[in-house]
């Protein structure tokens, strides 16, 4: 049996393990109430109210209607261990949620928690009289002012046998309750339910630092036990403790009653310990922290006195600032070497670019030079034209044009021409050259300030030969019209060459075996440039944008 319930001379509800019972006890007989619901539920309580009864049990609170034979859920779904009739109201016991007032109809009217000031939201057996009500609960007892709401608590401060009750452990004989603990019986006048106080912790209870202990990687596990006798009551940790443990108390006995909470630093929340009198800390960063220790008693009341203790946790070397800032020095040193070496590297390559145009400039440039002016030397001599001239004519020709493209090679090879303006004077001069040797018409613009800038010699040779490619185009394809070159420099560079000729179409297949455009592409793609050909209206328009 699990509870008893006596609702006439000759009837007891008797709530078990499993379901709920009527029994008469004179005649010996007794009745199962049938729900499937109930035959498997712990019954825990048991209220009649009018031709119903209020049942409590570990799911919660049911209402059995006697004459419908109907089973009802309530809202609660804690545990609930006590129904107690109070005025018109209902007062709920529940594990974990305080007591729970219901009208009449199971509706919830209020709400008393531990936050309101009770003893604690384990409720075992609440008993009424006059204008009290006790509530026993799993720390303490609770004496409630049906009226006001007030709440007085009792705790083993006060002589009780124990802080927690057991559940349905509870009778009532006229003005007396009677209440069982897990340490003893309680009984007191409801009339008068001041239980006498021994000693109350309510102005002052010292609390001390009564054991410290440290833990450290390789050294195990260390006591200080002569700590609490020293004169600097500040705690050191030294570096490398992984964590350390703070015992504390006072010198009363009844200290163990108390609640405990800290907190590092004043600014952050209280944390609660409970009845444990130490402390644990795991790889706590290092600093310097104020360790408050604070209590409060079992009704809900602080007590006045509080512990500060000043602690210090050590760094290791990696956690020092001295050395985070050899981490940064180290970083700024690598970073600064990586610079100077990537400057190493662009110096001895443009010096070899350099060394290599010289080279060609001195030693193939002065070769085909002097082929060329041989072989001119030698067809001035010979009169007449012959099969000899023509030769001699193609050996200078050839001369010619191979110093012309040696010379775009060392332009393009030597670094200390790895500027926009460099670029410009040799688009400049070209162009001059080509309005000597035939007869060709253009119109050249340049927009922004390129003076300064530079330019890397993949992008200045690639930019180059699209531009000489695109000009020869314009001579080879043109109608004689004037050419528009436009050079605009700005954050990005734009190269435009647009001119009227009479049939676009060959441009794409006839000249250098129909290669000349795909090259272009190849050349704008190796500087990552967009390259667009436009025809139309007999104009043909090259545009290439340099990001």
């Amino acid at each position: 049996m699990t509870t008893l319930t006596r609702v006439s001379h000759d009837s007891v509800w008797v709530g078990t393990y499993a379901g709920l019972y009527m029994v008469n006890p004179y005649s010996k007989t007794y009745r199962v109430v049938k729900h499937p619901k109930l035959a498997r539920l712990k019954i825990l309580h048991v209220t009649p109210v009018g031709k119903k009864l209020w049942i409590g049990t570990p799911e919660g609170l049911f209402i059995w209607d006697c004459q419908t034979n109907s089973l009802q859920t309530n809202a609660l779904g804690n545990a609930v261990y006590c129904i107690t009739p109070v005025d018109d109201t209902f007062w709920i016991g529940t594990h974990g949620e305080g007591v729970w007032i219901l009208d009449g109809n199971g509706a919830v009217r209020q709400k008393i928690t531990n936050e309101d000031g009770l003893a604690d939201d384990i409720v075992y057996s609440i008993l009424t009289k006059a204008d009290h009500v006790a509530v026993a609960t799993h720390n303490g007892l609770s004496m409630i002012d049906k009226q006001t709401k007030q709440i007085a608590n009792y705790s083993r401060l006060d002589r009780l046998p124990a802080n927690e009750f057991n559940q349905a452990a509870a009778f009532q004989q006229g003005n007396t309750f009677y209440l069982g603990t897990i340490n003893g019986l309680l009984y007191f006048n409801a009339e008068a339910p001041r239980v006498p106080q021994v000693r109350r912790l309510t102005k002052t209870t010292p609390l001390n630092i009564t054991s410290f202990t440290t833990e450290r990687a390789g050294q195990g596990l260390e006591r200080h036990y002569t700590f609490p006798y020293k004169q600097d009551k500040r705690l050191i940790i030294e570096a490398g403790t992984r964590y350390f443990t703070i015992g504390f108390g006072g010198v009363s006995e009844l200290a163990k009653e108390l609640q405990f909470f800290y907190r590092l630093d004043g600014h952050l929340d209280w944390l609660p310990l409970g009845r444990r009198q130490e402390i644990t800390f795991v790889e706590t960063p290092p600093g310097s922290y104020q360790l408050h220790l604070a209590s409060r008693l079992p009704d809900g009341r602080w007590t006045n006195a509080s512990l500060i203790v000043p602690l210090q946790v050590n760094p290791t070397f990696y956690q020092t600032i001295w050395f985070k800032c050899l981490l940064v020095l180290l970083f700024a040193i690598i970073i600064w070497a990586i610079f100077k070496y990537r400057e190493y590297i662009q110096i001895k390559e443009r010096r070899l670019r350099i060394s290599i145009a010289s080279d060609l400039h001195d030693e193939v440039g002065s070769s085909l030079t002097r082929i060329y002016y041989q072989a001119d030397s030698l067809n001035s001599k010979i009169n007449g034209w012959s099969g000899e001239n023509k030769q001699l004519q193609q050996i200078a020709d050839t001369s010619r044009q191979a110093l012309s493209t040696m010379s775009d090679m060392v332009w393009s090879i030597d670094s200390r021409f790895d500027t926009i303006k460099d670029l410009v004077i040799r688009m400049k001069d070209y162009l001059y050259k080509l309005q000597e040797e035939v007869d060709f018409q253009y119109k050249f613009e340049i927009r922004g300030a390129y003076a300064s800038n530079g330019l890397s010699q993949i992008v200045r040779q690639n930019l180059f030969l699209i531009f000489k490619e695109a000009v020869t185009n314009v001579i080879k394809y043109g109608d004689g019209s004037e050419a528009i070159i436009e050079l605009v420099i700005d954050n990005t560079i734009h190269l435009s060459i647009k001119n009227t000729c009479s049939n676009p179409k060959e441009l794409f297949v006839n000249h250098q075996g129909g290669r000349g455009l795909q090259n272009m592409k190849e050349r704008a793609a190796k500087m990552n440039a967009q390259l667009s050909i436009v025809e139309e209206n007999q104009y043909f328009q090259v545009h290439i944008i340099l990001m």
